[in-house]
């Protein structure tokens, strides 16, 4: 997105489009699994799930905001420190499991 996305509007989305897609499709099976987790009281798990999506949307648009001369690379900037984080606690929550498998 920053190579490409700052030129036209076209580009932009093309690029924001894998981000919005993987946004998208990590949202139902999520929801399947916060409310599997926790059978006995389902509107306070989906509820404190959506609140999360909310809380973050909102917290991304005061970002890119703030940055309004540069909405795109701030855009960019939140996806790949959003994609670290969530590299970071894959690779953690995996190290953990792998010491937990016995083979």
């Amino acid at each position: 997105m920053l190579l490409f996305g700052l030129h036209n509007p076209i580009m932009f989305a093309l690029t924001e489009f894998p981000a919005t897609l993987a946004s998208s499709a990590i949202r139902p099976p999520g929801t399947y699994l916060v409310l599997k987790q926790q059978e006995n009281d389902n509107g306070s798990a989906s509820s404190l799930y959506s609140a999360g999506g909310t809380i973050m949307g909102s917290i991304g648009m005061v970002v890119v905001s703030v940055a309004e001369a540069y909405p795109v690379a701030a855009i960019a900037l939140i996806n790949i420190i959003i994609g670290a984080i969530c590299w970071l606690a894959l690779w953690l929550s995996m190290r953990g499991l792998r010491q937990q498998i016995k083979i």
